[in-house]
């Protein structure tokens, strides 16, 4: 049967009233034959998180939520659920405000109808983000452990909920203990080798983790404890080495103090041995010049280097004798003598040394003082000391004197002829030989005595030579019948 368009729109009117008689039954109506309302469900909520002491606008989505009866809570201490806004039936928005003191952790988010109650996957309040703002202290050295504190906010107590980080390589950290919410401390374990300059230290909570602060590895501060050869001479090149702790390639300098020696060809061979050479200019300073070795780690205490003069050469001497009794000057030659710090010295006894005059680099003048009594006679060994230089191998000087016959003694002084006598001298001083009438009847000059038978009255006189010169004494014996 062909239905025209007036049946079929009556017909829709009496269908829309019997569905909304139905409906009205369902909402609210008491009456037999109407259908129960179902129970709400949840199956997310988004964001599922959010950070104490904010308001976080959340979307709860499900089923079966009822407009004027839904009501939103979340278990737990901290959370509050307002402005509670219904997008159908399968969606309501809602503002989740957390309070600062919230509990952490995970909170069920349950939605209440007439018809029941749904509970939602957990909403997960964190804290805020860590702030670090300082590390103290900021420094270590390698190889050591450094008790460090931690300053910031919203650090958070509880074993594993905090953790620190140290970039780069060689840092570790030991147990974390969180003070406060704005202080925490650690052990930053440095490694021998763990690489030098800053690494950037941050902190980790479940609430994030935090901008990083810088804590410099330093390596180990060196020391200095020894220079071999510790001393050098003007002029002179000088391969050293020093030996001692914490010598870094590539990160180590010399510098010696004073004026006239500069530290080159620097290699440091182990972290405890340097070697380099010791430039000596000719006009270096003399003395103790302290030498120290810089790393980045800081300065060594100083250790001396001598800078010495040349040692110094003795050729001449002039004059080269003198008498005893004289006061002579004499000119030395030679080289490396000292404007100060030259002496001259002279073996043996009674040879005094005054009136030292440089009067260059190759020679001096001086004035010897000869005693007259106490000085030895012969050669006297003479050299120049100077300072730091050291001294010369040694040139003669010869001290001399006039021989002296102290007693010349002819007993009896007349003899009988055909007899003999003894002529006895005593005192010979200075003498090289001695002899009797120019070579007859030679002597020995040592307190002896010659005898003699004259034929006739004769005089005898006694030569005796020495270095000084000669020196005579006559006698004369009468010989009678």
């Amino acid at each position: 049967m062909k239905l025209e368009v007036p049946v079929l729109r009556r017909w829709a009117k009496v269908l829309t009233v019997i569905a909304g008689a139905g409906l009205a039954a369902s909402c609210g109506g008491s009456g037999t034959g109407t259908e129960p309302q179902l129970p709400p469900t949840i199956s997310s909520i988004t964001p599922n998180a959010g950070v104490q002491g904010t308001a976080v606008p959340v979307t709860v989505a499900g089923a079966n939520f009822s407009a004027g009866v839904t009501t939103v809570a979340v278990t737990g201490t901290g959370i509050t659920a307002t402005g509670v806004t219904l997008a159908g039936s399968t969606a309501l928005a809602a503002t989740l405000v957390i309070a600062s003191d919230a509990t952490l952790g995970a909170h069920a988010v349950t939605v209440t109808t007439s018809a029941g109650t749904a509970t939602s996957p957990t909403f997960t309040v964190n804290p805020p983000p860590p702030t670090l703002t300082a590390v103290a202290p900021n420094t270590g050295v390698q190889g050591s452990t450094v008790s460090v504190t931690l300053l910031g906010a919203h650090f958070v107590s509880g074993a594993g909920t905090t953790t620190v980080s140290v970039a780069g390589s060689g840092v570790t950290v030991g147990p974390v203990t969180v003070v406060s919410g704005s202080q925490l401390t650690a052990d930053f374990q440095i490694a021998a080798g763990a690489t030098l300059g800053d690494h950037a230290v941050s902190v980790t909570t479940s609430g994030g983790t935090s901008t990083s602060q810088p804590f410099a590895v330093t390596a180990l501060p060196p020391t200095l404890t020894a220079i071999a050869p510790d001393s050098g001479a003007q002029g002179a090149t000088v391969p050293v080495t020093l030996t001692g702790s914490g010598f870094v390639s590539g990160g180590s300098t010399i510098i010696v103090s004073g004026s006239g020696v500069t530290a080159s060809n620097m290699t440091v061979t182990s972290p405890t041995t340097i070697t380099a050479s010791f430039v000596i200019t000719p006009g270096a300073q003399l003395g103790a010049h302290d030498v120290t070795v810089t790393t980045a780690a800081g300065t060594t205490a100083p250790r001396p280097f001598t800078v010495v003069s040349p040692p110094p050469t003795l050729a001449g001497i002039a004059p080269d004798t003198a008498l005893r009794g004289q006061s002579v000057s004499v000119t030395l030659t030679g080289t490396n003598f000292l404007a100060s710090g030259t002496s001259v010295n002279v073996g043996g006894t009674g040879v005094a040394v005054a009136n030292v005059q440089v009067t260059s680099g190759t020679s001096l003048t001086a004035t010897f003082v000869i005693d007259t009594t106490s000085a030895t006679v012969g050669d006297h060994a003479v050299s120049v000391t100077t300072f730091g230089g050291g001294t010369t191998a040694a040139l003669p000087f010869t001290v001399t004197a006039v021989p002296i016959i102290s007693i010349f003694n002819a007993n009896p002084t007349t003899v009988t002829a055909g007899n003999s006598t003894t002529l006895t001298w005593y005192g010979i001083r200075y003498a090289a030989t001695c002899s009797i009438n120019n070579g007859v009847g030679d002597v020995t000059c040592v307190n002896t005595s010659i005898q003699v038978a004259p034929a006739a009255s004769t005089t005898y006189i006694l030569t005796v030579t020495g270095p000084g010169g000669t020196a005579t004494a006559t006698a004369r014996v009468t010989v009678v019948p």
